[in-house]
């Protein structure tokens, strides 16, 4: 199973800092992989404000909805 540093997901990651704010959808279009299984060294919290789907967090299904946060 892939592992990933924030370094590898950041293209600029020499300005990042203890937080940073970034959107889903940049990163589905950067990196198509991320939709296989994987994980990764770094904290991540995750805010659907819309759509439908499934998030799937440690082989656990998770319904997404609007305005719920992983």
């Amino acid at each position: 199973m892939e592992l990933y540093t924030i370094e590898t997901l950041i293209s600029n990651h020499s300005t990042l800092t203890d937080f940073s704010i970034h959107r889903l959808e940049d990163f589905s279009k950067q990196f198509k992989h991320l939709k296989n299984p994987h994980r990764h060294d770094f904290y991540s919290i995750i805010i659907f404000e819309k759509g439908v789907g499934v998030h799937v967090i440690d082989f656990v299904n998770y319904n997404i909805q609007a305005n719920r946060i992983f």
